[in-house]
């Protein structure tokens, strides 16, 4: 999180600094031409380089400027339709209360406006802030605090020392918000009241936990990146004369950049990446493949997992294919033999019921540790450390399609031997 921020923090510090150098550049041009109209043209020439050679000799400060015949800058293209420049995106207040701080604390400003209502509004009274310490680590970590996933709020850096809060979206520097937040300002197609343009000059998009975006609604984000980046409806008194060339072409999304972080991939996110995060510079991707630390091997409980894959001929007609397989195999099969304790898993839905013996994964879950968590919460007093293993059992189907999800449970070179040339369609895990 602090290198995101400090990223955020430096580009808007340095895009702010080189608009003001400009903009002092271009008055002091205009006072020396106005001074010196009736000067010959190599004294005005003189005049008008000296203001160049101020520029800072480090290539980050100067941006594309027009010129005229005998080389002189007579404006800087170094702004957008609107001031806005940074989109960080986060699922709950709890973080992006912690990324706000954060940001604070880097740009070294003294005097912070709002500060009592942000505190007010992202934290919760200590009374209602009580943690449920038997939850797992991890959700201790998601759910501390406040969770409310709608909120949006907009800062604004005023010179070195003065930061704002809660600035109005045209006036601010950096948005963040959750996926909810913008989508009720953004509205949808036919809304009377629907604003977006402040999204047309984004210039770095940071999504962090978009894991978690996918257990809210994803459409969510689909929408809101589907509006970054669009002509502005208004001109909100923009300077046209400084304007990015590739704003004026339409070309701004492929020079964005975006930041996306999530705790595993997913095709929903690989999808998004693929088809909206679209820099002319290409993409770069860091994952982590830990075979040691797969959900499988943190299994306790001493029950046959049973792993059964299903034919599929297209990725188009995967869930039509998996939900044939169900009715047809894995329904008939628990009514031939019921079983008592029994939970059902589909990804979408999860409700634990307590004395559990049985457990049927319609599909693997997206997060591999919910794996772990359900079956080591089988009710196997008798099947613990080597013991006896009868009347427990999971089930698990799955097809080709599932490799992020597989990799993730029994580990990428397990997956690769399931579904690969001579695999079975049965695999037994004890």
């Amino acid at each position: 999180m602090q290198s995101y921020c400090l990223h955020a923090v430096n580009h808007i510090l340095k895009s702010r600094d080189r608009v003001l150098k400009n903009t002092q550049k271009l008055n002091a041009a205009d006072q020396r031409t106005t001074g010196d109209e009736n000067i010959e043209g190599t004294g005005k020439e003189e005049t008008l380089n000296d203001v160049n050679e101020d520029k800072d000799d480090d290539d980050d400060d100067i941006d594309d400027a027009d010129v005229d015949k005998h080389g002189d800058s007579i404006e800087y293209r170094d702004q957008g339709y609107t001031r806005p420049r940074v989109l960080v995106i986060l699922p709950l207040k709890n973080q992006a209360y912690d990324v706000i701080n954060t940001i604070i604390s880097l740009s070294s400003a003294t005097q912070i406006e709002n500060k009592s209502r942000f505190v007010s509004e992202f934290t919760l009274p200590p009374e209602e802030d009580a943690m449920d310490t038997s939850k797992p680590a991890d959700y201790q970590q998601d759910f501390r605090g406040n969770i409310d996933d709608m909120f949006r709020i907009g800062i604004k850096f005023s010179g070195r020392r003065h930061l704002k809060l809660f600035t109005d979206f045209y006036s601010a520097d950096i948005i963040v918000a959750s996926p909810l937040g913008l989508r009720t300002v953004v509205g949808a197609e036919g809304d009377k009241e629907r604003d977006f343009d402040f999204l047309s000059s984004i210039e770095v998009v940071i999504a962090d936990r978009c894991d978690m975006f996918l257990m809210q609604n994803w459409e969510h984000m689909q929408h809101l990146f589907n509006h970054l980046n669009l002509t502005p409806k208004s001109a909100h008194d923009c300077d046209f004369a400084r304007i990015r060339s590739w704003y004026l072409e339409g070309h701004a999304r492929l020079v964005r950049q975006n930041i996306i972080f999530s705790r595993f991939p997913e095709p929903e996110i690989n999808a998004l990446v693929t088809r909206m995060c679209r820099n002319d510079s290409g993409r770069f991707k860091v994952s982590t493949v830990n075979e040691s630390n797969v959900a499988i091997s943190e299994v306790v409980v001493q029950v046959p997992q049973t792993f059964t894959r299903f034919s599929c001929g297209s990725l188009l007609a995967h869930d039509d294919a998996r939900f044939d397989y169900f009715v047809k195999k894995t329904i008939p099969a628990l009514q031939r033999n019921p079983q008592l304790g029994t939970v059902l898993f589909v990804p979408s839905y999860l409700d634990y019921i307590r004395g559990t013996r049985h457990i049927v994964f319609y599909q693997l879950p997206q997060r591999a540790d919910f794996y772990t968590e359900l079956v080591n919460q089988i009710d196997g007093s008798n099947s613990v450390g080597g013991s006896s293993t009868v009347d427990v059992s999971v089930t698990v189907t799955f097809s080709i399609y599932d490799k992020l999800r597989g990799e993730r449970c029994v580990g990428a070179k397990r997956w690769a031997r399931m579904t690969g040339e001579g695999a079975k369609e049965t695999y037994l895990f004890t």
